[in-house]
């Protein structure tokens, strides 16, 4: 069980940074408070799927 749960941690925060990262380079085409802001809204939507793609493979 605790094994599961490190293993979603990890999946939600690979999405995060990824949605973040993806997020930043694409609002960065917007000027730098658009990268703040790709970042943060990435970064939230990729933890939104992270968690729902950990919750789908139990």
């Amino acid at each position: 069980e605790g094994n599961e749960n490190t293993k979603g941690a990890l999946i939600v925060v690979a999405s995060a940074t990824t949605g973040a990262t993806t997020g930043a380079a694409v609002g960065l085409l917007a000027g730098p408070a658009g990268a703040a802001a790709g970042a943060i809204i990435g970064g939230a939507v990729g933890a939104v799927t992270g968690a729902a793609m950990h919750a789908g493979n139990k």
